[in-house]
């Protein structure tokens, strides 16, 4: 439909990601994005998930991590080909891909899982919430920044990839979130006096 690639401040951007490489980051992005791929790394976490899962009986996330995993590849696979989005041309990019870009399927899946898993999980305090925030939300904005670095992305593919990801999480993980034993009690205690 559009086939264009990114607009002035993707290429502002991916400019500047490009004149500023460095050996170091190249090696370990090109290395996030093999791991990232890995048919032996994705099966070696998803057992640990599931052992993970029986262990602390942690059904409800589990099915709420792997329903926004599925549905936001799913919506994702079906927008690509209606946008076709082209990707960074190679003089900007460490790796070229020949699919459209938009949005990344990436940053949809990863920010899927990681809102429905931080959304279904009571996370027992504030702080163990902020803990798990910040942990889930670097390894997304990690990934997605591995991404824009090897010119797989537009930036705007990521940000795109992270809206609809999040939505579908946050949607997803609220449904599958349990319900207090007793109820929520939404009256204000009673005046002592």
């Amino acid at each position: 439909m559009c086939g264009m690639g990114g607009g002035s401040w993707d290429w502002r951007i991916m400019s500047a990601v490009a004149e500023h490489r460095t050996h170091l980051f190249n090696s370990l992005s090109y290395r996030v994005m093999e791991l990232g791929t890995s048919q032996e790394v994705l099966l070696g976490g998803a057992l640990l998930c599931a052992l993970l899962v029986i262990w602390r009986r942690a059904y409800r996330p589990a099915v709420a991590a792997t329903a926004s995993l599925l549905l936001a590849a799913a919506t994702v696979a079906v927008l690509k080909p209606i946008i076709d989005r082209s990707r960074p041309p190679a003089d900007l990019a460490l790796h070229h891909v020949g699919t459209p870009a938009f949005p990344s399927n990436h940053a949809a899946i990863t920010s899927a899982t990681a809102v429905a898993l931080l959304v279904a999980v009571r996370w027992g305090s504030p702080r163990r919430t902020i803990v798990a925030a910040v942990v889930l939300g670097g390894t997304v904005v990690f990934i997605g920044g591995c991404m824009v670095y090897l010119g797989a992305h537009w930036p705007t593919d990521i940000v795109a990839g992270w809206l609809l990801g999040s939505t579908i999480g946050g949607v997803v993980g609220l449904v599958a979130r349990p319900r207090s034993r007793s109820g929520i009690d939404l009256r204000l205690p009673a005046d002592p006096t």
